[in-house]
């Protein structure tokens, strides 16, 4: 059985992140397909018709400045749509992983299927995107005009969505809860996304160059292009998901430190059937 309520420390986390993925890949990879296939299938659709239009902007106005030529592709609608939709795929993509672990901590004995992990997103999404959006628009701000805050807002913010789609409460409350959690420990919260998004980094490139790599020898074009495209980021979409888990995880190691969940989730589990042994690779 899957402890989410525990405290741990900086390797634990990474270790259990990794751990988790790879014990429920097999019962993750269907709700990811689902819910991440279309935005990314749209997303490449979008992006294509961006750059033929930037192409063909460029071609009739070839000899202008280079700022002329960005502000007209920045001017474009479809920019504006290729933008929406990347924001909300890579939105989608973080609820559905977190999805999956709220389905697993509200059930532990039932599989985390498709439709729990899509009720997760649902009734969430709106107030997860609105969050999102206004999260990543502070933190810009604060690295435009004044860096630091910028960069000390990163590693706070990662936790929100989480805590949007777990505690019950406002949006605002949960601005001021991401706050609260991470007080104290916000070096190990950055260097825990630093960590994972090295490995995320490394990973991805590597498989992207290789699959990029083969389209080129293939020298694909028109729908399969786009297809080849979409299957390298969902590629990515699965490869990031260690790095959700290690949020998840994480603020659930917070969660423990400020109210010593750990030891009322055990005994709450008092009485109940007995857990796994340490012997099972299932328990964390």
């Amino acid at each position: 059985m899957t402890v989410f309520h525990r405290r741990r420390d900086f390797g634990e986390i990474i270790n259990v992140a990794f751990r988790f993925f790879v014990e429920e890949y097999a019962r993750l990879r269907w709700p990811l397909l689902v819910i991440a296939t279309p935005m990314a299938l749209a997303t490449n659709v979008a992006s294509q018709v961006v750059e033929r239009a930037f192409r063909d902007t460029y071609m009739q106005e070839v000899g202008r400045a280079t700022g002329v030529l960005f502000f007209n592709y920045g001017a474009s609608p479809a920019f504006w749509v290729l933008l929406f939709i990347s924001t909300l795929s890579s939105i989608l993509v973080s609820m559905a992983v977190y999805g999956y672990v709220l389905a697993r901590e509200e059930q532990p004995d039932q599989p985390a299927t498709l439709d729990r992990v899509w009720s997760w997103v649902e009734s969430n999404l709106l107030r997860v995107l609105g969050a999102s959006v206004g999260a990543a628009l502070i933190v810009m701000i604060g690295l435009v005009f004044f860096l630091l805050p910028g960069l000390y807002l990163l590693p706070v913010f990662t936790l929100l969505p989480f805590v949007v789609m777990r505690e019950d409460g406002t949006v605002a409350q949960a601005f001021g809860r991401c706050f609260t959690l991470i007080k104290g420990h916000w070096w190990e919260t950055f260097g825990l996304l630093v960590i994972m998004m090295v490995v995320y980094m490394i990973s991805s490139g590597s498989i992207t160059a290789l699959v990029t790599l083969a389209m080129r020898r293939l020298q694909l074009t028109g729908y399969w292009l786009v297809l080849g495209n979409t299957l390298v980021m969902l590629i990515g979409t699965f490869l990031i998901a260690p790095l959700y888990f290690a949020i998840a995880f994480q603020y659930y190691n917070l969660l423990d430190r400020k109210h010593g969940t750990g030891l009322l989730h055990q005994i709450d589990q008092i009485g109940a059937p007995a857990p796994a042994s340490k012997s099972d690779p299932n328990l964390y």
